[in-house]
């Protein structure tokens, strides 16, 4: 269903744009994520390296990361509706949200650059890494700049958001949690949107078949949104 741009859906869910990829095929492409920004041309690295995810018309994605299909999944399964919830791209979010538009979950694998890989990465090449820079962005996006949602971050990532401070700074209402979110969902469940945000971001990739309602998506390496999940 396509919503007019003003509306908005009450319940966006997208992630960085380095995350919006199957890496042209090669998993281990991923880690170019954690390179410095200008090791390498900007259009060689989008085209080849980490190529967009297909994008529909109304600024959805055909395949997202695991954690946020199952979140997707765990929430029309407890009572939100298809036009409450969209997994958007996060280039077109001027698409999705809105004044309706009451939380904006990311997916994040290591938003502030600490991970091993990405720290050793811009410690010998110098510089910020792809996926921090497009973390910011994402953060200041005119969209949720406007409209001013509640912004929840998850993912593998989220335990460097626990600070207060850094959340604070980087306008970011709470990190995600330490559990299978989508497990306590239903204690959160619709039409108490307006509550205070007791839903993130699953932060472990545990695959759980029963949550999943695909509702045409999928992850990037699977058709039903069940493939590329894993216990971490």
């Amino acid at each position: 269903m396509i919503k007019k741009a003003t509306e908005g859906y009450k319940v966006v869910l997208t992630a960085d744009r380095t995350l919006m990829s199957e890496y042209s095929g090669g998993v281990f492409l991923g880690f170019s994520a954690c390179v410095p920004k200008g090791l390498i041309p900007d259009w060689l690295y989008f085209s080849i390296f980490c190529p967009s995810v297909p994008v529909n018309e109304d600024g959805s994605v055909r395949y997202a990361p695991c954690g946020t299909r199952k979140v997707e999944a765990a929430l029309l399964s407890h009572g939100f509706k298809d036009e409450d919830v969209i997994v958007a791209h996060p280039e077109h979010l001027d698409k999705v949200v809105g004044p309706k538009t009451k939380v904006v979950g990311i997916t994040e694998t290591d938003p502030l650059g600490n991970a091993p890989a990405t720290s050793t990465f811009t410690q010998l090449f110098n510089g910020e890494a792809y996926m921090n820079i497009k973390f910011r962005e994402l953060l200041n996006h005119p969209a949720i700049r406007r409209y001013r949602p509640r912004i929840v971050v998850g993912g593998p990532g989220a335990w460097q958001l626990e600070d207060e401070t850094i959340r604070s700074k980087k306008g970011i209402n709470r990190p995600g949690s330490k559990n299978e979110i989508e497990k306590s969902i239903p204690e959160h469940r619709h039409p108490s949107i307006n509550y205070s945000l007791s839903f993130s971001i699953s932060r472990r990739h545990f695959s759980i078949s029963s949550l999943f309602r695909s509702n045409g998506g999928s992850t990037p390496s699977g058709r039903n949104g069940l493939s590329g999940c894993s216990a971490e």
